[in-house]
């Protein structure tokens, strides 16, 4: 009896696996579909122009040997810095 009753279970555990297996198929297909239809309109909404995230022009600028060296002129163009991140 306790042999039927494993094979039963053993049954019904490989079916709840195939079964398992064929819906996560059928998911995974639905999503790639859904993302390549998708992929077009994903793409437009970066090539206005703007970026994800967001930047400031006055931190692209890096300092020059010789105003890394020269600590005047670090602090001369820590200044210019400031004055343009205050103006905007």
């Amino acid at each position: 009896m306790n042999l039927l009753k494993e094979m039963f279970v053993t049954r019904i555990r490989e079916m709840l696996e195939k079964q398992a297996a064929i819906i996560q198929r059928t998911k995974d297909k639905e999503m790639l579909r859904r993302w390549r239809q998708d992929g077009p309109q994903r793409n437009c909404k970066h090539e206005s122009g703007e970026l994800p995230y967001d930047t400031d022009p006055n931190y692209l600028k890096m300092p020059s040997r010789a105003e890394l060296q020269n600590p005047k002129m670090a602090r001369k163009w820590q200044n210019k810095q400031a004055q343009k991140k205050a103006l905007k």
